[in-house]
C-alpha cells in the first residue's frame, strides 16, 4: 500500500475507535510490507493469521499481489479488503472467498473507457496494455465492450511492467505512426506511460492529432512525472472510479487528512477509508461461515454511496480526468466527466486536447488502399507460348529429347508455367483465396521443377559415378517416383500451414497508403512454416546445383549437367538478392517490384537453360531437314557431278580423284564461353570419314587418328545457319563450324552425301543415341 493508503486506514481505525463501535475493544494497525512480491506477500498473510489479535487484513494495492494474499487469508478466514485492487479474477467468490473490495472492478472499468471513446464518436483506436494481470483483464474487459459498440481496435499491443526505458517501446511506437490510428489506450501504469509519451515525443506522436487515454494506473502520472515530462501531458485524459463522494464525510476526511499531513488524500485513498461501520461488529468477532450477503450493505462513505454486487464488488461511476495546462505554469487534473454504471456519459466540463481545443480529433487519418493490379497479359501470353513445348511430345523421337527425358521435360515445364501464374496470386485484391494460393503455387512449382532436375542429374551421378559397374535400376518410373516424393514434402508442409494457422488478409498501414498482407494469426507459426519451406527448397536447390557441377565433365552430347548447373547457380543468385532485398525493405510497392523482376528474369533464364534450348534444336533439325531435302531434290542428277543451287546461279562440284578434301573452316565449341578459332576439316572419302584438325595443334593430318574423327555414318551434322554455318556433332563433343564460303559448304555437304556409289551419311538428324568414334 502507499503511504497517503496507509494514513487514510489508519485513520478510519481512529474513527472506528471514537465512536466505540467496538465497546471495550481498541483497533490498533500492524503493519507488513510485501515490497509488491507475490512471495513476500502469501508470507505476510501466514505471519498475520498467527498474530494474535488479527481479526482482518487490509490490502494489497496492486492485483498480482493481492490474488496470492486473498488465498492465503482464505485459508484462516481471514477477511481481506482493498481499496486499489481491481482485477475481475478477484471477484470469483468460489476462489476468494473471504475477499471485497471498495471500488469496482477492471470488468467494470474496461466498458467505461469504452463507452467515453463512443461518446466521443471515435470508431478506431489502439491499445497498449500491460502483460500482466491488471493490463491483460482490462483489455479483455475493453475489448468486449467495443466489439458490441463497433469499435475497432487496429493494434493491440502488450509491453512487460515496468518498462525499463522508453526504448521498449519502439517497436509499438512505429506500428501505431504507420497505422494511421490517432486514438491511444494505454492500459498500464503511470511510470510506463511517461516513458513511452517521451520516446512518441521524439517521434513526432505527441500533438493536436493525437489523443492518449488511460486507465486508473495513471491516478498519480503528474506527481510521478519529471519537469520534462510536463510538455508531453496537456490533453491526456484517464479514468478512475469516482472517489470523491462531494458530501460531509468526504470533506470531513480530506480536512481532517490536510491537517494531519500537510496534504490532500492520494489516489485511491478513500477507497481505503469507507468501512461500513456497522459490519465492523460481524468481521470482528470473525464468524465461522462469513456471509458477504449479511455484511456488505449499501451506506454512505467518503467516496459517495457504497454498494456491493452479489460477490463482493463495489458498484460505482468513473470519473474522467483532464489534464490541462495551468494558467500560471505546471499541469492541472480536471474532473471534465462522469460514466454512468449505466454507461451514459454526464458532461461536467469541456475536454481540453493538446490543441487547447474542445473539437475532438479525428480517430485516424484517412488515407488511401494500395491494390497491385497487374493488368499486363503477358505472363498468359507467356503461359501459351510455353505450350509450345508440344513440340518436344510430337519430336519425342529426337536425339535430344530422348537423351533428356521427355517426362521430365514435360514436367519442368509445367511448373514454369505455374511459376508465371503466380504472378496474379500477388496481384489484384487479397481475399483469403489469393492468400491460399499464394502459399501453393510458388512452393508447388519450385519444387516440380527442381525436384525434376534433382532426379535427371542424379541418375547421370550415378551412372558416371558406377566405378564398379553395379547393375543400376534408374528407369524413367523410378525417377519419378522419386520426383513426386520430393514435391511431396512441400505439399504436406502447406497443407500443414493451412489447416494449424492459415494466412488470411491483414491491413498494413503505412504512412501514405494501406494494404492488405497475406499473414497467419500467429507470427510465430508463420516464420515456422515460411523458414521450413524455404529451408527445404533451398537444400533442393543446393542439391541439384551440387550434383550438376559434380557431373559437369561427364561426355554427354548435349551437356545437360552445365546447363542445369548454370540454371542453378542463377537461381541461387536471385534468392539470395531477393532475400535481402526483402529482409531489409518493408516498401510494399517495392516488394512486389522485386518479386515480379526476380520471377520473369528467373523463368526466361530457366525455360532457356533447361527447355528453350530442346526446342530451339528441334525447330533447327526441322528447318535442316526441309532445307537439305529441297536441295538435293533440286540439284539430282545421273551422272557423278553434284549441281547446287547458291543464291540464283549454279555452281558444278566434281569430286577430286584422290578422294581427299581439305577445307579451312572456323570452328567453336559448345562450351559456355568458347571462341572462335581456325581450324582444317577433311574428308576421307575411301575410308568414309570427316576429321577436324585444330592449327593451334600439332598434328599429322596425313593420319586419320591425330585430328577429331568420325565415320560419316555416326557424324550429326544438324542446325545449318545460313548457307555457310552448321553444327557437327562427334560423339560427345558438338562443335560450331563456319565453312569459308559458299561454294566450299555445298562441296563439303556433297562430299559426306551418299552419291550411289559410296556409303555416306545423311545431314537429317539420326536416330542413333549413341556413335562410335575415332580420337586422337
Amino acid at each position: 500500500m502507499g503511504r497517503s493508503a496507509i494514513n487514510i486506514t489508519e485513520m478510519a481505525i481512529q474513527d472506528v475507535n471514537s465512536q466505540g463501535i467496538l465497546p471495550g475493544i481498541t483497533l490498533s494497525a500492524v503493519q507488513f510490507n510485501s515490497l509488491t512480491n507475490q512471495y513476500l506477500a502469501v508470507q505476510n498473510g501466514i505471519n498475520l493469521a498467527n498474530t494474535s489479535g488479527v481479526v482482518a487484513v487490509i490490502g494489497e494495492l496492486f492485483s498480482s499481489v493481492t490474488a496470492p494474499l486473498a488465498l492465503t487469508t482464505k485459508a484462516y478466514n481471514l477477511p481481506q479488503c482493498s481499496g486499489s485492487a481491481t482485477s475481475p479474477v478477484l471477484s470469483d467468490k468460489s476462489t476468494y472467498t473471504t475477499f471485497l473490495r471498495t471500488l469496482p472492478p477492471d470488468n467494470f472499468q474496461g466498458p467505461a473507457i469504452a463507452n467515453f471513446v463512443y461518446a466521443n464518436n471515435w470508431r478506431n483506436v489502439i491499445v497498449i496494455y500491460s502483460s500482466d494481470t491488471y493490463g491483460t483483464s482490462l483489455m479483455q474487459a475493453f475489448q468486449a465492450q467495443a466489439q458490441t459498440l463497433g469499435i475497432n481496435i487496429q493494434l493491440s499491443q502488450p509491453y512487460n511492467s515496468p518498462a525499463s526505458a522508453p526504448a521498449v517501446f519502439s517497436d509499438t511506437a512505429n506500428r501505431i505512426q504507420s497505422s494511421g490510428c490517432r486514438i491511444i489506450i494505454f492500459l498500464g501504469y503511470d511510470t510506463d506511460t511517461l516513458l513511452y509519451l517521451q520516446l512518441a515525443s521524439s517521434m513526432g506522436m505527441v500533438g493536436p492529432s493525437y489523443v492518449y487515454i488511460g486507465s486508473d494506473g495513471m491516478s498519480t502520472i503528474v506527481s510521478d512525472a519529471q519537469p520534462s515530462d510536463l510538455a508531453n501531458l496537456p490533453g491526456f485524459i484517464y479514468l478512475g472510479a469516482l472517489e470523491n463522494g462531494g458530501n460531509s464525510i468526504t470533506q470531513s476526511v480530506i480536512s481532517r487528512f490536510q491537517a494531519a499531513y500537510g496534504q490532500t488524500p492520494g489516489a485511491d485513498s478513500l477507497f481505503f477509508y469507507d468501512w461500513n461501520v456497522n459490519t465492523v461488529q460481524d468481521i470482528y468477532n470473525r464468524r465461522a461461515n462469513l456471509s458477504f450477503a449479511n455484511i456488505l450493505t449499501t451506506f454512505t462513505g467518503a467516496t459517495g454511496q457504497v454498494a456491493f454486487s452479489s460477490n463482493g464488488d463495489r458498484l460505482a461511476p468513473y470519473a474522467v480526468t483532464n489534464l490541462q495546462s495551468a494558467p500560471g505554469g505546471g499541469i492541472s487534473a480536471v474532473q471534465t466527466s462522469i460514466i454512468q454504471t449505466d454507461g451514459t456519459v454526464t458532461v461536467l466540463s469541456p475536454t481540453l486536447f493538446f490543441s487547447g481545443s474542445s473539437t475532438p480529433p479525428q480517430d485516424s487519418i484517412a488515407i488511401p488502399q494500395m491494390v497491385m493490379s497487374y493488368s499486363s497479359t503477358s505472363p498468359m501470353v507467356l503461359v501459351i507460348v510455353y505450350s509450345i513445348a508440344a513440340i518436344l511430345w510430337v519430336n519425342r523421337a529426337a536425339p535430344i529429347v530422348q537423351k533428356m527425358s521427355l517426362p521430365f521435360l514435360l514436367l519442368i515445364n509445367i511448373g514454369l508455367m505455374l511459376s508465371w501464374m503466380s504472378v496474379y496470386a500477388y496481384s489484384g485484391n487479397t481475399t483469403a483465396a489469393t492468400c491460399r494460393f499464394q502459399s501453393w503455387v510458388m512452393w508447388i512449382a519450385f519444387s516440380m521443377v527442381f525436384a525434376n532436375l534433382f532426379v535427371k542429374v542424379y541418375r547421370i551421378h550415378k551412372i558416371f559415378g558406377n566405378t564398379k559397374m553395379q547393375k543400376l535400376n534408374l528407369s524413367n518410373w523410378i525417377l519419378m517416383s522419386g520426383s513426386f516424393g520430393l514435391i511431396l514434402v512441400n505439399v504436406i508442409i502447406i497443407i500443414a500451414w493451412n489447416v494449424v494457422d492459415p494466412l488470411s488478409p491483414v491491413r498494413v498501414t503505412t504512412r501514405s497508403y494501406w494494404y492488405l498482407d497475406c499473414q497467419s494469426a500467429s507470427s510465430v507459426n508463420q516464420s515456422g512454416f515460411s523458414n521450413a519451406l524455404l529451408v527445404y527448397n533451398g537444400i533442393l536447390l543446393l542439391g541439384v546445383t551440387y550434383l550438376a557441377y559434380k557431373t559437369r565433365n561427364v561426355a554427354a552430347q548435349f551437356r545437360e549437367s552445365n546447363w542445369i548447373a548454370y540454371c542453378g547457380l542463377f537461381i541461387i543468385l536471385c534468392g539470395s538478392v531477393v532475400i535481402i532485398l526483402l529482409m531489409s525493405s518493408n516498401d510494399y510497392v517495392g516488394t512486389y517490384s522485386v518479386r515480379m523482376w526476380v520471377i520473369a528474369l528467373g523463368n526466361f533464364v530457366t525455360y532457356y537453360c533447361l527447355i528453350g534450348r530442346v526446342i530451339v534444336t528441334i525447330l533447327s533439325d526441322l528447318v535442316e531437314v526441309g532445307s537439305k531435302t529441297s536441295k538435293h531434290t533440286s540439284s539430282a542428277t545421273a551422272s557423278a557431278t553434284a549441281t547446287s543451287q547458291t543464291r540464283g546461279h549454279t555452281k558444278a562440284v566434281q569430286k577430286s580423284a584422290d578422294h581427299k578434301r581439305t577445307f579451312a573452316i572456323k570452328i567453336k565449341a559448345a562450351a559456355l564461353f568458347a571462341k572462335w578459332e581456325s581450324a582444317r576439316i577433311k574428308v576421307f572419302d575411301n575410308e568414309s570419314i570427316i576429321c577436324i584438325y585444330h592449327k593451334k595443334k600439332t598434328s599429322d593430318e596425313s593420319h586419320v587418328k591425330s585430328g577429331i574423327c568420325c565415320y560419316f555414318h555416326d557424324c550429326l551434322v544438324s542446325s545449318p545457319r545460313g548457307n555457310k554455318m552448321f553444327k557437327l556433332t562427334v560423339g560427345s563433343e558438338t562443335f560450331s563450324i563456319t565453312m569459308a564460303s559458299e561454294n566450299e559448304m555445298d562441296e563439303f555437304i556433297l562430299a559426306v552425301t551418299d552419291d550411289g556409289n559410296q556409303s555416306g551419311f545423311s545431314t537429317a538428324s539420326p536416330t542413333k543415341a549413341s556413335h562410335a568414334v575415332l580420337h586422337h
